[in-house]
């Protein structure tokens, strides 16, 4: 099973074909897991690191295309950390009502 967060990164990702897009939310889980190994380390078996090379190998898993993917995650992440910051503000420098913290 893949990690939410893993889901949330890459749920715009765009390597026309599928199983590229899924395959990419596996192996973005596999190194997120173990971010300190090696491939092989971090995918666990000989299949799944032969199926993380074939991956990097591929021309359509290109660079441009998982980075927007990525930039559009953390796009997102600012801008909801930005609206909390914002109603924290006005909460304090305001004065407006408290509401029921939903974080």
């Amino acid at each position: 099973m893949v990690a939410t967060w893993v889901i949330e990164e890459m749920k715009d990702v765009n390597l026309e074909d599928k199983r590229l897009n899924s395959r990419l939310a596996v192996i973005v889980d596999q190194l997120g897991g173990h971010p300190t190994t090696s491939i092989p380390a971090a995918c666990g078996g000989y299949a799944e690191t032969m199926a993380a090379y074939r991956f990097v190998d591929n021309e359509k898993a290109g660079f441009e295309s998982i980075l927007q993917s990525h930039m559009g995650a953390t796009w997102r992440h600012d801008r909801k950390l930005n609206d909390i910051s914002v109603n924290v503000v006005l909460v304090r420098e305001v004065g407006l009502p408290r509401g029921k913290a939903t974080i």
